[in-house]
């Protein structure tokens, strides 16, 4: 691959261009979704990564082609719309009370041996409660009105949801648990990591793909 062409480009236009890349940048904790707009070499730098190496591995990432891949980017605006609603909100929706009862539990039966436990529940339950009021705004207000609708606070929505999942992360050792931990505590932490893959994955279509697709149809 010509690094050279490659070099400019930011993380989210290659998350865009082929999802595939995203697994990529997941793997040296480079944030794809409200970081989107580094440069690739920036990022890499950011995160103590070789940029040749992290090029290298974006190019072996997207070497064959994918004929299964949705295009997302050569959808319109209002289908996208609809697709993030069916597919990401209706997650968040069936997957958070599950999860928040999960953290419960776990943080009522272990949080006297780890106090962390507790932390994380709370933590969840507060990014569970902001997605709700965000996703309600975009249904109703941002979503039938995309011509004309501020995206700006949605945009500061999910840079504030960025933290809470880095916070998420850090609190359960990245997803890890203690080999002592019983079933449910192991279930939780396997499907708060759904949950963060699952909202990287939303955001990004939002700011890297809808928000920009958007914009531009109102300055065309």
């Amino acid at each position: 691959m010509d690094t050279t062409t490659l070099q400019p480009e930011t993380v989210g236009a290659w998350v865009a261009k082929d999802y595939r890349t995203a697994a990529v940048f997941r793997r040296h904790g480079i944030d794809f979704c409200c970081g989107g707009g580094k440069p690739v070499s920036k990022a890499a730098q950011a995160k103590g990564v070789d940029p040749a190496q992290l090029e290298a591995e974006i190019a072996e990432a997207v070497r064959e082609k994918d004929p299964y891949a949705p295009r997302f980017d050569l959808w319109s605006a209002e289908t996208l719309a609809r697709y993030i609603v069916d597919q990401h909100h209706n997650y968040v929706k069936d997957a958070a009370p599950r999860i928040a009862a999960y953290t419960a539990k776990v943080a009522q039966r272990h949080g006297d041996m780890d106090a962390t436990l507790i932390d994380i529940h709370t933590e969840f339950v507060a990014l569970a409660d902001e997605l709700y009021r965000h996703m309600e705004a975009e249904e109703n207000e941002l979503f039938p009105n995309l011509d004309t609708a501020p995206m700006e606070r949605f945009e500061d929505d999910h840079e504030e949801a960025g933290r809470r999942l880095e916070r998420l992360r850090q609190l359960t050792n990245g997803f890890n648990p203690p080999d002592w931990a019983c079933t449910t505590f192991r279930v939780s932490f396997k499907e708060l990591e759904d949950f963060e893959r699952d909202l990287h994955r939303h955001v990004h279509l939002e700011n890297n793909i809808l928000f920009p697709k958007v914009r531009a149809s109102r300055t065309a």
